[in-house]
């Protein structure tokens, strides 16, 4: 006989205590033991790093509708992929796992996650053997059965994770593009440094494209040993870089701007060194059209002002 909703939520309510210690869950919990073999741990019901949920998780709310955190973790995925373990000690990525927590995107994303990778298992499972909460509980309590092995043992911080921890990371934080004139639209990108430390020498090359979606030909990469405004950046500081077009845009394609046959592609990488002499590096490819219909806003002076949004492909960071 299947469950009531109330039977469900119950169940569900039993594991969100264990997990997170709140009835209804604590969808921005960040968990870290050392010596868990599941390693950075996230969301109402604790999915791993170590077990590619959590790559899956994110990828899943980039893609949702309404994600107002997509182009922040978008340069993350490939990380998340490789189940990067230095990602356990990621501040800066923990600061935003826990305010994606406040979204209601990701609310979504992880009561539909949760229920198609634990939920639903659970419930043929057992169909077999009539246990639905009991089974439901042992599938994700799994996890935290090992951390509470691993908790006996704590390691100390070595000098490299002391650095993951404080070093800079600059990322693309938003976008914008602004018709201030309909064939030369201007864009701007915003950097921010999303770490505990200063970023030096901080320099930026920014490629323009006009094209169908998908990309269907190579963008041009940066040339070796690119110019720049060479800049330091603060903790939490930001940094706009314009870029505007060279040529006007043909008016033929104008009617067309911002659908696939039409994307504007706005593409580039950012340098900079951390405060402990090392080199990193920002990739971005970011979208006006795409796979989704855009939207435009007149601003206070009448100006039609979109936000660019991050392509499935070309962003990466170090």
């Amino acid at each position: 006989m299947p469950l009531t909703d109330l039977q469900k939520k119950t169940a569900q309510a039993i594991v969100n205590i264990l997990e997170t210690s709140r009835v209804r869950g604590d969808y921005g919990a960040v968990t870290v033991i050392a010596g868990d073999p599941g390693h950075l741990t996230y969301g109402r019901s604790q999915v791993t790093l170590s077990s590619g949920g959590l790559h899956d998780l994110l990828a899943e709310y980039c893609a949702s509708a309404g994600a107002q955190m997509a182009m922040q973790f978008q340069p993350l995925l490939p990380r998340f992929r490789a189940k990067d373990l230095t990602l356990d000690t990621d501040r800066s990525v923990h600061r935003l796992l826990r305010e994606a927590g406040k979204d209601h995107a990701m609310h979504k994303v992880q009561d539909a996650f949760f229920d198609k990778r634990y939920w639903v298992p659970s419930c043929k499972a057992a169909a077999k053997c009539g246990g639905f909460g009991v089974i439901y509980a042992i599938k994700t309590l799994d996890q935290v059965k090992a951390q509470a092995i691993a908790a006996k043992d704590s390691l100390d911080l070595s000098r490299d994770t002391a650095q993951r921890q404080l070093r800079a990371y600059v990322r693309v934080y938003a976008a914008n593009i602004e018709f201030r004139v309909p064939d030369r639209p201007v864009i701007e990108v915003h950097f921010k440094n999303c770490g505990a430390t200063p970023a030096y020498r901080v320099r930026t090359w920014i490629g323009l494209g006009l094209g169908e979606w998908p990309l269907n030909k190579a963008l041009p990469a940066p040339p070796e040993g690119f110019q720049g405004s060479r800049s330091v950046l603060a903790p939490g500081g930001q940094e706009i870089m314009p870029a505007v077009w060279k040529q006007p845009i043909p008016a033929p394609l104008l009617p067309f701007l911002g659908t696939r046959q039409a994307t504007v592609y706005v593409f580039g990488r950012t340098e900079y060194i951390d405060t402990f002499k090392n080199a990193w590096y920002t990739e971005f490819r970011l979208l006006h059209g795409g796979p989704e219909p855009v939207k435009l806003d007149a601003n206070k002076d009448g100006i039609l002002v979109g936000k660019l949004k991050p392509d499935q492909e070309g962003n990466e960071a170090t």
